[in-house]
């Protein structure tokens, strides 16, 4: 049996139509979405990880904005490799200095 404020996301629509909700576990995420003027529609807070989630209504608008995320993502995750193989810490700065 779960506990107020806990979601169990894995496997939870195995077999069934997709869900129409979208759960985000990430403050990055969520301010991203917000960004793109998507309110979510649920707040929940995890007892068992001590962490807030968000609910988004799933619909075109969000599946856009979590298409641009992962290339944003993506993006900033290869200018973090570059930096690093350029000597520079995350911050863009010469590990010299």
């Amino acid at each position: 049996m779960s506990q107020p404020g806990f979601v169990m996301e894995k496997n939870m629509n195995e077999g069934k139509k997709p869900s129409d909700k979208f759960y985000c576990y990430s403050y990055r995420l969520v301010c991203f979405i917000k960004a793109h003027g998507i309110e979510y529609i649920e707040r929940g807070y995890n007892r068992n990880t001590q962490s807030d989630f968000w609910v988004f209504k799933r619909d075109e608008r969000l599946n856009t904005a979590l298409d641009n995320w992962s290339e944003f993502r993506d993006k900033m995750l290869n200018k973090r490799e570059e930096s690093k193989d350029a000597g520079n810490n995350v911050d863009g700065e010469s590990k010299g200095n």
